[in-house]
């Protein structure tokens, strides 16, 4: 009983909206590929070989 309220919080932290606006057209989130750059300077960071990566 102690924990209903954090249940209640994350149960509604984890429940999709469908009544709200999307501010920005949905077209801008389409998925457009691997910013191959990006990738490369990520694995850099973490220290992967970013050509071994199968994309």
């Amino acid at each position: 009983r102690a924990q209903r309220a954090d249940a209640t919080l994350y149960r509604t932290l984890a429940t999709l909206r469908t009544d709200c606006p999307i501010a920005c057209d949905p077209a801008t989130l389409a998925w457009r590929g691997v910013d191959r750059p990006a990738l490369a300077a990520i694995c850099a960071e973490i220290g992967l070989d970013a050509a071994s990566i199968r994309l």
